[in-house]
């Protein structure tokens, strides 16, 4: 497991597994890759925004996992992703939203155990809060559909394709390591390391019964390795959701007190439900 430690979504990253134009200024870190800034006081201020929600809204932990059949050079596999969030809910003049930020990820592949991910902390850390329109209708709940990008920034998040090359303006250092996009770290069978553009776009949908939730989650997402240390990381992995898909899902509960990440994962045992982990 890895947690973030300042401050979120999947898909080579889960098999395997904003920045500022203009002048630099020295609260800035120059990237090689498209002339690109990347503040370095992000996670900083989205600790003071989270901060803020946390003493009017809702704190609730999520647990979300993502189910998929990831097509590999040894043949299709199954692949699991476990995600936990810290999830703020404010009302504000023009409805609910959701402010949400990922504390850990654990990626599993049963059927392919000989090769493990690591997403290091500088990727976890450098990945915004992700915020989206959350609908309560009775016991009916609902997370509005978002679109999140790793590595790369796009005009036009939903349609623009992505960056195939770090020679793309578009790709920025991300976790500020010197490599373009994000950094995954591959251990066991293979080693090496990839750097990566991805999108991910998320749904969830279920129901509230008291302090808990629990539902469904709709998923897609798609990347390009940009550059690899192995001529066998370099080759693109297509994932798709499992063809159940009831088996990626997600439980929520409200905490009565606030807390971190930390705290968050320190407990989890006892504040989440394992039910979802069953699939």
């Amino acid at each position: 497991m890895l947690v973030k430690h300042k401050k979120m979504t999947v898909s080579l990253l889960s098999f395997l597994c904003f920045a500022g134009c203009g002048a630099p200024t020295e609260d800035e870190v120059t990237s090689d890759y498209g002339e690109q800034m990347v503040e370095a006081e992000t996670s900083a201020a989205h600790d003071a925004t989270d901060s803020t929600h946390a003493q009017t809204g809702e704190v609730w932990v999520r647990r979300q996992l993502m189910v998929g059949i990831a097509e590999t050079p040894v043949g299709p596999t199954l692949n699991r992703v476990v995600t936990i969030l810290r999830v703020v809910i404010d009302e504000s003049e023009t409805g609910f939203t959701s402010a949400e930020e990922t504390c850990a990820t654990r990626i599993e592949r049963p059927e392919l155990d000989v090769i493990g991910s690591e997403i290091p902390p500088a990727f976890i850390d450098s990945m915004a809060i992700n915020r989206r329109a959350f609908l309560r209708d009775e016991t009916a709940v609902s997370f509005a559909e978002t679109v999140e990008i790793q590595g790369a920034r796009l005009r036009d998040e939903l349609n623009e394709p992505l960056p195939d090359s770090v020679d793309d303006t578009r790709v920025i250092d991300q976790d500020i390591n010197g490599q373009p996009g994000v950094t995954v770290v591959i251990s066991g069978l293979i080693q090496g390391e990839m750097h990566l553009v991805q999108r991910t776009i998320t749904h969830l949908t279920g129901t509230q019964d008291g302090d808990t939730m629990t539902g469904l989650l709709h998923w897609t997402s798609e990347e390009q390795v940009l550059v690899a240390t192995e001529p066998v990381l370099e080759m693109p992995v297509n994932l798709t959701p499992h063809a159940d898909a009831d088996r990626s899902s997600f439980v929520a509960v409200k905490l009565q007190n606030d807390q971190s990440c930390e705290e968050i994962l320190a407990n989890e045992d006892t504040l989440l439900p394992p039910e979802n982990l069953a699939n």
